[in-house]
């Protein structure tokens, strides 16, 4: 398991602990779904009878986004027993990996309060066992395919390409605004020329990808479709605050390029807002270098939140809702739930809750998805096989 460096520093300063409580409910897996399940699990009536107590990391200034997240309240079913479901977004892969191995723990913020976010010296993080996991892929386009989880199909959750404040218009093209397979594959080799983007052979300069690393379900629908293949090894790059290329080393090769990424999709939007006009393309020695990134929706609308990004069509199409839901956008997965085979009596109770989002979209369920980041199976008119299969109707 891959534990967010922060996290581990704060970990090793107050000392590894194990959780022993009365009754709770782990849950980690998707950064794409996260803002989906606090609306669910802070909604009257659909996991919780009453809205739920939250407590967040602080991580954020948006709670639906926070990367450590605290529900308190009673269950729907689950007589009147108070009920804690922690929450701890690593990853898609991860989080399938944490629910079928029983000795893989996740990390987990323990709040000294229920109240509110929170960055209290006071509070501690802790190991526990997960009971439930989102993902945005089946677990058969898992890394981990055993032992088979007892899982469900929940909704299908959205993604988008975007380019990065870079060296867009070397040449007289105007810039990058649509993304190919074959180009994405180049990128993803170890970069390409921009011109085998836009056709232009005055785009001389290098393009590059930002993406998540093997833990990631966003990942895994980013190189399914585009063919690159779920498990073949990235030349990846990641940036500091400056723009510059980091030299991780942990790769064969120049040091520059490897199997990186970023643990959180939030992580890598907000380095996407980095200018890379003028740093040095340490891969090619010349003076800048551009970078295209794939992420979930909110991910992606926060990066373009960053000046001189833009948000790049995929094989001549744009994203929309209405053209995933008409089977024309192909970048889109679907998220399912997973629990352990040890899951807890309340952690059972939870994903029969959370199951019930495949079906119901009236009453206490109506607004848990936004149809946008994510959207209700309900909706769809295109189907798929997976992100290895195009959609179909």
């Amino acid at each position: 398991m891959k534990i967010n460096k922060s996290i581990l520093a704060v970990m090793l300063a107050l000392g590894i602990t194990g959780i022993a409580s009365a009754d709770d409910v782990y849950v980690s897996g998707s950064t794409a779904m996260r803002s989906v399940i606090y609306n669910a699990l802070i909604a009257t009536n659909c996991v919780f009878t009453n809205s739920a107590t939250y407590a967040g990391d602080g991580s954020s200034g948006t709670a639906s986004k926070e990367t450590y997240m605290n529900f308190t309240g009673t269950l729907v079913g689950n007589g009147s027993t108070v009920t804690t479901i922690h929450c701890s977004w690593s990853g898609s892969e991860a989080g399938i990996l944490n629910v079928a191995s029983n000795g893989v723990s996740q990390a987990y913020f323990m709040p000294n309060t229920v109240t509110g976010d929170t960055t209290s010296n006071t509070n501690s993080i802790a190991l526990a066992n997960v009971d439930l996991c989102l993902a945005d892929n089946a677990q058969s386009f898992s890394r981990t395919k055993t032992p088979t989880l007892t899982g469900t199909k929940i909704g299908v959750i959205t993604f988008e390409w975007v380019r990065n404040n870079g060296l867009w218009s070397a040449g007289s093209s105007s810039g990058l605004t649509n993304l190919t397979d074959s180009a994405i594959q180049a990128a993803l080799s170890g970069g390409c020329r921009l011109a085998d983007f836009t056709g232009n052979a005055a785009d001389t300069s290098f393009v590059y990808v930002m993406g998540r690393d093997n833990q990631s379900g966003t990942r895994v629908n980013a190189y399914g479709d585009c063919g690159y293949g779920i498990f073949t090894p990235p030349q990846q790059i990641e940036v500091d605050s400056s723009g510059n290329m980091i030299n991780l080393g942990t790769s064969t090769g120049n040091g520059y390029t490897g199997d990186y990424g970023y643990s959180s999709g939030g992580t890598l939007a907000g380095q996407m807002g980095k200018n890379t006009t003028a740093t040095t393309d340490q891969v090619n020695s010349v003076t800048g270098f551009s970078v295209i990134a794939y992420l979930g929706i909110s991910d992606a609308t926060t990066a373009l939140g960053n000046a001189g990004t833009a948000a790049l069509s995929y094989n001549g199409v744009p994203f929309s809702a209405a053209a995933v839901i008409n089977g024309q956008y192909p970048f889109w997965g679907y998220e399912y739930v997973y629990k352990s085979p040890s899951a807890s009596a309340s952690g059972v109770v939870a994903y029969n809750r959370l199951a019930k989002l495949a079906t119901l979209n009236t009453g206490y369920w109506t607004g848990i998805f936004d149809g946008v980041k994510a959207i209700h199976l309900t909706t769809m008119s295109a189907t798929r096989g997976g992100p290895t299969s195009q959609p179909s109707f």
